[in-house]
């Protein structure tokens, strides 16, 4: 095995990378008129609550506002090409089994939410072609603008978001992203700013980021920026181009738990990555292959906790990552004038997980913490590695305080992974998510 570098990394994040998506963030806020938004029907015009059946070729806008507040719009099978939909405050917009929404390469975004209309349902409905850009999405159900979310409570359920420019979704608050398939999308698979309470649960998410974008940036499966108390459970994600699940700038309180995670190899990428981030919990994760072999300092993580603190590593299965846990503090200053924090990485708890090196993996096998802000005192932080398992043919190299050291050392200096082995079952239990639309959705009947 060769002998890693402690030099920082030359695939860092580069300083102030993070600000100038604040600031594109920032200067987007007019940017949803590339959308191509329709004006919605006069409410004075519209009936509430009614069900229209629509078929390739209608006007669906025109159904929505027909259909009105609380009202439902039912798409037969078929393709419905070049639309772009706003739908008002409670509607449900469901689709047969083979009802497409094709851009064809032209139209901005396919379902676009609006301020002011919550608590929709987009369901049972393939999504393909649209152009929506980097950092917006072909279903929008809010935007990278004015620093906050507008749009409250959607649900989108047995989705299949493909091939389209910029990202598959993008989530509002308390959005929900159920059983959906995503991939193949240009930049990101599913994104979200300034939620609260959102949630992604059951998907597939993978192959995201076809166009090759900076992965250290902003691509991959799953990021979510400034979010508050995100749930991401139960997922399989993988084969993305960049990190597959990532929490950036300010998110907290999230829990990420029970995903399988494989395959983000790209550019050292992490499996799961929380960066500026706080109070975290990342529990019974299966997460396999990550990172590619790079000498240089903790990067290609099975979980990466970057510049994060009160962050909490439970019951995790890592396999034959670059890294199995990666603790980083680098100097973030530029970023956390942004995003008003700390930049400290500080309290970071791993217990009872397994980490596994198999023979002639092809990986480092690393554990442990990094900076590169010359400050020493980064190490006496609060950093707890308790009843972790190491098993496999490979050796495990172990990094703290400017060393790397075998595991003898790991235990009698610093007292850690001592004593019995992990507690509970470990890893994410069942069979990865499928996801996508149905052949068995309930549909109503028509009533205009």
């Amino acid at each position: 095995m060769r002998t890693p570098s402690l030099a920082p990394s030359p695939v860092a994040f580069p300083t102030g990378s993070t600000m100038r998506l604040m600031r594109l963030l920032l200067a987007t806020v007019l940017g949803a008129a590339m959308l191509a938004v329709v004006a919605e029907v006069p409410a004075a015009d519209a009936q509430s609550g009614q069900v229209i059946w629509v078929s390739p070729g209608d006007d669906l806008q025109n159904a929505i506002g027909r259909a009105g507040v609380n009202g439902t719009v039912v798409l037969r099978t078929g393709v419905y090409r070049g639309q772009t939909l706003t739908p008002k405050t409670g509607q449900r917009i469901v689709g047969q089994s083979g009802a497409v929404l094709d851009g064809e390469g032209k139209a901005g975004g396919a379902i676009v939410g609006t301020r002011g209309n919550h608590r929709v349902t987009i369901e049972n409905l393939e999504v393909r072609n649209y152009r929506a850009g980097n950092f917006f999405a072909a279903v929008q159900v809010d935007g990278p603008a004015n620093n906050r979310s507008f749009v409250n409570g959607w649900r989108l359920l047995n989705l299949n978001v493909h091939h389209n420019l910029g990202h598959g979704v993008n989530l509002g608050n308390g959005a929900k992203l159920l059983r959906s398939r995503i991939h193949h999308n240009t930049q990101l698979g599913v994104g979200g700013y300034f939620n609260t309470n959102p949630v992604i649960r059951g998907n597939t998410i993978y192959q995201n980021n076809t166009r090759n974008n900076d992965s250290g940036n902003h691509a991959g499966g799953i990021k979510l920026i400034s979010a508050s108390r995100p749930i991401i459970q139960n997922n399989y994600v993988h084969h993305n181009r960049g990190p597959g699940i990532w929490c950036d700038i300010g998110c907290g309180g999230a829990v990420i738990a029970n995903n399988t995670v494989t395959d983000h190899v790209h550019d050292a990428a992490a499996g799961i990555q929380m960066e500026l981030s706080s109070n975290a919990l990342i529990r019974d994760n299966t997460i396999r292959n990550c990172g590619r072999f790079d000498e240089s300092w903790l990067w290609g993580a099975g979980i990466l906790v970057d510049v994060s603190s009160n962050i909490r590593v439970v019951r995790n299965r890592v396999v034959d990552c670059d890294s199995f846990v990666g603790v980083i503090q680098q100097d973030a200053s530029s970023r956390d004038a942004v995003a008003g924090l700390s930049g400290r990485v500080n309290n970071i708890r791993v217990t009872d997980n397994i980490f596994r090196a198999n023979k002639g993996n092809g990986k480092l096998n690393r554990i442990g913490v990094v900076e590169d802000t010359g400050d020493p005192s980064v190490f006496d932080r609060n950093f707890r590695f308790v009843r972790n398992a190491y098993t496999g043919a490979e050796a495990t190299t172990y990094v703290f305080d400017g060393d790397f050291f075998d595991r003898s050392r790991w235990r009698s200096q610093y007292g850690w992974d001592q004593g019995a082995k992990p507690q509970g079952n470990v890893g994410a239990s069942g069979r990865p998510a499928a996801g996508g639309p149905v052949s068995n959705v309930r549909l109503p009947a028509p009533t205009a």
